[in-house]
């Protein structure tokens, strides 16, 4: 029942990921391809995101979630990937990548431009900073032991967590894909170049694809 179980998911999930790439590219799939428009992005981004969990963002500096939604920010040019989450980022690019025949190789690719900090916290590492939202595109200091404190006076509600990613590189692929399985393989979009990315993407695809075969 196990075994039935996952192979039911599974074939979910790649009619899933066929459908949303076949009404992208209105069934003629490329090998590639780009889209540098604000508008354009954040209108992909909404067409492969799913709110059934079934499609995974990988986060610079390691870690991945579910991609459930994406909307403009209240920052110029940004956009928040999944606003729950509290994302914000200013895209460069985003690149649609096909490897091989199998859709659960096929993935997305976001590069980002450089944010400027905004100067509010210490609380930054190399990709990004956090901070408490006191209404749309106004922060303060966020501290994680006062979190419980962080009331929005007007609202009476939390404030939302925010993580301003200063640079990085995103990659979105389905869930079951055999690349999610493999280990160091966070962040590993955004250690190398795009290139470099789709060639180690490659090479895992070509081995996959061999180890099927015995």
């Amino acid at each position: 029942m196990e075994t039935l179980n996952s192979e039911v998911i599974g074939r979910d999930y790649r009619q899933h990921w066929d459908k949303v790439l076949n009404d992208l590219f209105n069934y003629s799939i490329p090998s590639t391809y780009t889209w540098d428009n604000l508008v354009d992005i954040i209108k992909v981004l909404n067409a492969i995101c799913d709110k059934q969990g079934r499609v995974t963002m990988f986060i610079p500096g390691g870690g991945d979630i579910a991609l459930k939604k994406a909307s403009y920010s209240s920052e110029e040019g940004c956009v928040e990937l999944d606003p729950e989450a509290g994302f914000i980022v200013k895209p460069k690019r985003l690149t649609f990548y096909k490897i091989g025949e199998n859709v659960e190789w096929h993935y997305f690719l976001l590069e980002t431009k450089d944010l400027k900090k905004s100067g509010i916290s210490d609380n930054i590492d190399l990709y990004r900073e956090i901070l408490a939202e006191i209404e749309p595109g106004k922060y303060s200091e966020y501290n994680a032991s006062e979190s419980e404190y962080l009331i929005n006076d007007q609202l009476k509600k939390p404030l939302r967590i925010i993580s301003r990613y200063f640079s990085g590189t995103f990659a979105f692929f389905i869930n079951i894909s055999d690349y999610n399985h493999y280990e160091n393989r966070e962040d590993l979009q955004n250690r190398l170049s795009a290139e470099e990315f789709r060639s180690y993407v490659e090479i895992m695809h070509n081995f996959c694809k061999k180890k099927a075969k015995v």
